[in-house]
């Protein structure tokens, strides 16, 4: 339904050639409305199946960005690096959750100028249910 300026509605029906006003009979549209209404229609049809394939391209390689480095490695961006208790935290790619790292000296010092993406490499601690990183690459 079409709401114009001065108040009347409009609906297409399924005759494609005229618009039902809501009080008058059908009026014939002219050929050349019914030629720009129908490439309005194709215009905007090929934007959104653009639009959709471009997204379904697109958003998977972050989706799957963990998934794809393999076992025991978890893909993310530093957001905090506590040398106090030697440990760090990325936030994941995949689930965009917060993940906690213990690491070396070595590990915490390099990660103080991280920045953009890091691919944590670790091994589950037995002693807790924390994970040791054993690598990083950024």
């Amino acid at each position: 339904m079409f709401k114009f300026r001065f108040g009347a509605v409009a609906s297409f029906k399924a005759v494609r050639h005229s618009v039902m006003l809501s009080s008058k009979p059908e009026i014939p549209l002219p050929p050349i409305q019914v030629l720009l209404i129908e490439e309005v229609h194709t215009v905007a049809k090929k934007l959104l199946i653009r639009t959709l394939l471009a997204s379904a391209l697109f958003l998977p390689v972050a989706t799957w960005a963990c998934d794809a480095a393999g076992p025991s490695t978890h893909i993310g961006t530093v957001q905090s690096v506590d040398a106090s208790s030697k440990t760090f935290t990325i936030i994941d790619a995949q689930t965009r959750m917060p993940i906690k790292f213990v690491a070396s000296n070595e590990i915490i010092e390099g990660l103080k100028d991280a920045k953009g993406s890091v691919m944590v490499n670790y091994e589950e601690m037995e002693s807790t249910d924390g994970l040791k990183a054993v690598g990083v690459t950024f």
